[in-house]
């Protein structure tokens, strides 16, 4: 009896270790925050315990830390925990500092990270005259007192030469840092493109592949949401015609009432996020109906509430500054109803 509760037992544990591998396989080709990859750690020691942080953590702590003082650890974001595994983030500043990521900068800068107060304290300590905005203020310390004898408490360290030649290694964590896109996407994506292309490149490619993954998912809410990233980033190159169509493309999905899981939302659960219509209002200058209509038939969904001439009316009183609740009592009932079977 015992011999057959053991075989049993170990049935279990290979039935669910073989369930484990096939949820982790699932969750593979879903996008996940890149935040929290832990991969290609490096070892930083502390006399306590070792600090395992990958070069990610690496790369985003050293970003932030140039131009800042070691602090206790209470004072340090809390993402540094929680996203990159920084349990003790006074300790890995310090091993920064001593393995030359980070060092001290030239007086003057130094100084100038200082307040007006703080610099007439060290002014009137060595007997000189507190007058003078702050750049003469520090060029009177600088040329009057012994660089030794300045007292500079809550010293700041700045990225060293070593620091910025990892940053500009790693430089592709910080462009996709607020973002969907994890690192092991993108550099998954950099294997397979012509070195001749850039990160940004790169990162347009996923955002090109997200699209049409997410559409073949149903998964409406985030197809509109990648669109959402998508003009934030033509946003950032200043190509703004082409933003503006993004974020109308973000309208287009808004008012479809398509979300995720191919769920249609009632028509009265419509709104207009009032992000979204600040940026297209921002780009107002650049607006023409031909880049509301290309935003309209290229924003391929299942199902839409609006057809193309509701859709260019309705962009066309948010142009005019008409607020959200006259909008949909204008539009609402002239809009398609729900449809009453599955679509797509």
């Amino acid at each position: 009896m015992f011999f057959i509760a053991i075989i049993i037992f170990l049935l279990l544990l290979i039935y669910f270790y073989k369930q484990n591998n096939s949820n982790r396989s699932a969750l593979a080709s879903v996008p996940i925050n890149k935040n929290i990859q832990p991969v290609k750690n490096s070892n930083i020691t502390n006399k306590k315990k070792p600090i395992i942080v990958n070069y990610v953590g690496q790369t985003i702590f050293l970003n932030w830390a140039s131009e800042k003082t070691i602090m206790s650890n209470s004072c340090y974001p809390k993402y540094f925990y929680s996203n990159y595994g920084i349990i003790d983030c006074n300790t890995f500043h310090n091993d920064m500092i001593k393995k030359g990521f980070l060092e001290k900068p030239n007086l003057e800068k130094s100084l100038s990270t200082k307040t007006l107060v703080e610099l007439k304290e060290i002014l009137q300590k060595n007997n000189l005259k507190k007058s003078g905005n702050k750049p003469e203020i520090i060029r009177r310390i600088i040329d009057n007192i012994d660089p030794e004898k300045i007292e500079i408490e809550n010293e700041i360290y700045i990225l060293s030469e070593k620091g910025k030649e990892y940053i500009a290694k790693y430089q592709y964590i910080l462009d996709i840092k607020d973002t969907s896109i994890s690192v092991e996407e993108f550099e998954k994506e950099r294997e397979v493109l012509s070195p001749e292309f850039s990160n940004r490149d790169v990162i347009w490619a996923i955002y090109n592949k997200y699209c049409l993954k997410l559409f073949y998912e149903k998964n409406f809410g985030l197809y509109r949401n990648n669109f959402f990233e998508m003009a934030l980033f033509l946003d950032e190159e200043k190509r703004y015609k082409e933003s503006l169509e993004h974020y109308l493309k973000v309208l287009c999905c808004d008012l479809s009432g398509m979300g995720n899981d191919n769920v249609i939302e009632e028509k009265s659960m419509l709104f207009l996020a009032p992000g979204v219509i600040k940026k297209v209002l921002k780009l107002k200058n650049f607006f023409s109906k031909e880049i509301a209509l290309r935003a309209y038939k290229t924003t391929t969904l299942p199902f839409n509430y609006c057809n193309e001439m509701i859709f260019l009316k309705i962009v066309d009183e948010i142009m005019k500054g008409t607020g959200e609740t006259e909008i949909f009592n204008k539009y609402l009932s002239k809009m398609k109803e729900k449809p009453t079977t599955e679509i797509l």
